[in-house]
């Protein structure tokens, strides 16, 4: 088995938000395998085009363990797929769903070692199970699974937990029991008496979160408990976080400082956003809108957020293409109007609109809101940093 030394570490992204430029062809199976590798090879266009399948900020490396890309028919016909890149370096591997269409329901960065994956149904529910199977701290031999919850619209993380740990003398086992709409059943072993052996967990489906969660956990606590007690000789680096993801492909933080850039799109305006956002000029925006518009979309993959900024007319207002209300405002520089942040599915979504002179706009925030309080202040600070050229 290859060696990964990687201690749970990565960047989960759920439910990347559409491009409003699908590419009007249907895409299969080998159209998308070779946008993947174009895109691992350097190209971005192609990476563009799968919505940030790899960083940009990592250097381009094509190396890799293997690429499998499959297909399943959801119960109203829709067609998905999915892509699972292995590479030696776990910084790269990637499992992603996406449409016919080439719109990005999914990008999981959080995968470890060698990957292998599968599609699996209950009665109501459509999921890709990814396996993980990778070492930690050069000696212990872990397994992960996940399910990823499908429907015509989306795609989720609805349940994840450890299946095996090995160490050097006992071996502990999670096997699934029982897999229903309404729940996951697990029983869990070890080779030697243990706290946890002839033990067993119960994952209740919560259909709000569209997850399987247990108040115990048990399996999971336990290997996590383990791992981070386990006191052997490392030799082999780990990657635990940003800085140390850098420095396994060679980059220093000195090599790659965080810097704000502004962009001006040529618009009368600017925002500051740091080199992990991406932007799409002129792109025809139709989401929270009662009619298209066209703007620019900024996108930050690894927060899965996006920042839609849209010029209007002086004697038009937000409410004319949104239906939202905004109700509240603010004064200094410009006039700002904003609504209430919304939950729409897995998402919070605010309207602004900043009115200066014979210019006005609106900026629309789509972020995810499982992560949304994490990252709150930043989402602050570039809705402030929005100037106008007035």
């Amino acid at each position: 088995m290859k060696q990964i030394f990687l201690l749970i570490f990565g960047l989960l992204l759920l439910g990347c938000s559409e491009d409003n430029e699908a590419p009007p062809q249907e895409f299969n199976i080998n159209l998308l395998e070779q946008l993947v590798l174009n895109s691992i090879n350097g190209s971005k266009t192609a990476n563009d085009s799968l919505f940030g399948l790899f960083d940009p900020e990592l250097p381009f490396s094509t190396e890799l363990n293997s690429l499998k890309i499959d297909s399943l028919k959801l119960f109203s016909g829709k067609k998905l797929y999915s892509v699972l890149f292995e590479h030696p370096n776990p910084v790269y591997s990637r499992f992603a769903v996406y449409d016919s269409l080439l719109n990005c329901y999914l990008i999981d960065k959080s995968l470890n070692g060698n990957l292998s994956a599968q599609y699996i149904k209950t009665r109501s529910y459509h999921f890709f199970q990814v396996k993980e199977n990778f070492i930690s701290k050069d000696t212990l031999r872990l397994e992960r699974i996940s399910f990823y919850q499908l429907d015509d619209s989306s795609a989720s993380l609805s349940f994840r937990t450890f299946t095996k740990l090995v160490l050097p003398r006992i071996e502990y086992t999670q096997s699934i029991v029982e897999h229903s709409d309404e729940r996951i059943v697990t029983s869990i072993q070890s080779s030697r008496p243990s706290p946890v052996n002839k033990k067993g967990d119960v994952f209740m489906y919560n259909s709000k979160l569209e997850q399987y969660k247990s108040e115990a956990d048990l399996f999971s606590k336990f290997v996590i408990d383990a791992v981070n007690n386990f006191d052997g000789k490392i030799n082999k680096p780990e990657i635990t976080d940003r800085e140390s993801a850098l420095l396994s492909v060679g980059i220093t933080p000195a090599d790659n400082p965080i810097s704000l850039m502004q962009s001006t799109n040529g618009s009368g305006y600017s925002i500051s956003l740091d080199a992990n956002w991406k932007e799409l000029k002129d792109v025809s925006i139709t989401s929270y809108l009662k009619s298209k518009l066209r703007g620019t979309r900024y996108f930050n993959n690894n927060l899965g957020a996006s920042v839609f900024v849209i010029s209007l007319e002086e004697q038009d207002s937000s409410e004319m293409y949104v239906s939202s209300v905004l109700d509240k405002s603010s004064n200094g520089n410009y006039k700002v109007r904003f609504s209430d942040k919304q939950e729409t599915g897995k998402l919070y979504v605010q309207f602004f609109e900043y009115s200066c002179g014979n210019k006005k706009f609106l900026l629309i925030l789509e972020a995810s809101k499982y992560t949304y309080e994490r990252y709150k202040q930043l989402y602050e600070e570039i809705i402030n940093s929005f100037v106008m050229d007035c």
